[in-house]
């Protein structure tokens, strides 16, 4: 506010303080002040890139695009940084035409053949499900290095296609060797996120090897997508062997364990996880507690998820919509239906996944009569 003061005074005619101000507002976050600011004086394109990045990432792609339009009407050049946010606002969007419009414009300047912009319209294509652009705009690339085949296999990652995702990987890792590249967190993550899905327990173990031959298994975002791959491949053995390997390990990390139990449906060691965890000096977030509330619903611990709970209202997370709805259904599976019902009271907006979680607690403890009440209540 002190800032937008100053602006409002007069300043704003200095377009290279205001352009200074609008990247202070983007490091805090603040859209609010920031929109104010831009709104206050003339822009100019790098005030146009400011608060584009700012939208883009707060993930608002339709005011990415509409300021996009904006800045052309308003008879300005878009520049490398304009067409790095707008392609990153089309990927969210999976606005494939826009993005193809832009791309074909970002070629017309000469641009297109940058690093950093053939990366992102390589991603842009990935997010949109349009893997043969994708593919095309890798294969023009004079050069391929680490960021452009991390940006293909991302998206055959993000769409599932494991087969080709491991080609690729495979394939990479032998020109790896040839031309002396160096592969990056980036590539391993999306190749271990599709083994995942699939649970193809093989390939993961051998990409884990490729990990720990390169030297990245201590690498936090890594090591992480470890641990969950093993998971997802249904290998608890294999994925606490790389836990407990672990030298330092960080909140990340620990939820990807936790989690990992929880969906096996070993409620016991998801809690003796978490006291751990405890012990260890670290905080739960959100991931955490979501996760030992389902443990607390699946073990009817009742005490425990209380407790929990309490814990919850402490840090001020409560107050979060998937929070509100897990504390609801783990009291319902306790058949604590009063602790339940109390808590959906108290929320301040009532929705369609609240009330679900408050119905589904009363229908698991046979209360046909509240059951039906609640239905015929909520729908008139």
């Amino acid at each position: 506010m002190c800032i937008f003061s100053i602006v409002s005074k007069g300043l704003d005619i200095v377009t290279v303080l205001v352009n200074h101000v609008l990247r202070f507002y983007f490091a805090c976050d603040s859209l609010l002040d920031a929109m104010q600011v831009f709104e206050s004086h003339k822009p100019n394109i790098y005030s146009y890139n400011a608060i584009m990045s700012l939208h883009a990432k707060l993930a608002d792609g339709n005011k990415t695009l509409e300021l996009f339009a904006k800045l052309q009407d308003d008879g300005l050049m878009p520049d490398i940084c304009t067409f790095l946010s707008i392609l990153n606002a089309c990927g969210k969007l999976s606005a494939a035409c826009k993005g193809r419009l832009v791309h074909h414009q970002i070629t017309e300047t000469g641009l297109d053949t940058h690093v950093s912009m053939s990366k992102t319209v390589i991603d842009m294509y990935g997010k949109c499900a349009c893997l043969s652009d994708s593919h095309k705009v890798f294969d023009r690339l004079s050069t391929r290095n680490v960021v452009s085949w991390a940006a293909l296999i991302s998206g055959y990652s993000q769409n599932e296609y494991v087969e080709y995702v491991l080609e690729f990987f495979f394939f990479f890792f032998e020109k790896m060797r040839s031309y002396d590249l160096k592969p990056n967190d980036d590539i391993f993550t999306c190749v271990l996120r599709a083994i995942g899905s699939f649970g193809l327990l093989h390939a993961g173990r051998l990409v884990h090897e490729e990990i720990i031959v390169v030297g990245l298994e201590r690498v936090d975002v890594v090591v992480t997508s470890v641990i969950d791959m093993y998971l997802k491949a249904n290998s608890l053995e294999d994925a606490r062997v790389v836990f407990e390997g672990i030298e330092s390990i960080n909140i990340v990390s620990w939820n990807a364990m936790i989690m990992g139990y929880a969906k096996l449906a070993d409620g016991n060691k998801t809690l003796e996880l978490f006291a751990k965890l405890q012990d260890d000096g670290l905080m739960p977030d959100i991931c955490t507690f979501l996760s030992i509330l389902n443990a607390c619903g699946k073990l009817s611990a009742a005490c425990k998820g209380r407790l929990v709970h309490h814990q919850i209202t402490e840090t001020g997370l409560d107050t979060h919509v998937s929070m509100s709805k897990t504390v609801i259904d783990m009291y319902g599976k306790c058949a604590c239906l009063s602790d339940s019902h109390k808590v959906f009271d108290r929320l301040s907006t009532r929705n369609v996944v609240s009330w679900a979680a408050l119905i589904s607690g009363y229908s698991q403890n046979e209360y046909v009569e509240y059951v039906l009440e609640f239905f015929f209540f909520f729908f008139f």
